[in-house]
């Protein structure tokens, strides 16, 4: 570098700098296109997965207050009536948490959380 004239450093220099620049840009778009893909990965299957879970816990919640309530009639010798209602509204909320089971054995891709 000592022995060239003043415009070859200069090139030399900036070429030095484009280069750099360029393996900049490549990076970006390879990490640009890394978090594309992780944040498809997340609502689609994850974020999915999360709702799915919640919408099976609220449904679990509803059968086991129908289940209790029908003991308690059951204990206060209330009329069959009355029990087979509960029951009948906890077959309904059983339904789709059996669906929701079956659609998440169905539709597991295997992906871990990490």
């Amino acid at each position: 570098m000592k022995n060239l004239n003043m415009s070859k450093k200069v090139v030399v220099a900036f070429s030095t700098v484009i280069i750099c620049f360029l393996f900049t840009i490549i990076f970006c778009i390879m990490g640009m296109n890394t978090i594309g893909s992780k944040y498809d990965t997340f609502f689609h299957v994850r974020h999915e997965a999360t709702l799915r879970a919640r919408s099976m816990r609220v449904n679990l919640q509803s059968e086991v207050k129908s289940i209790v309530m029908a003991a308690v009639a059951v204990a206060n010798g209330e009329d069959d009536s009355a029990v087979n209602d509960l029951l009948a509204s906890l077959m309904r909320a059983i339904r789709p948490l059996s669906q929701s089971l079956h659609g998440s054995r169905q539709n597991s891709t295997g992906i871990s959380p990490f």
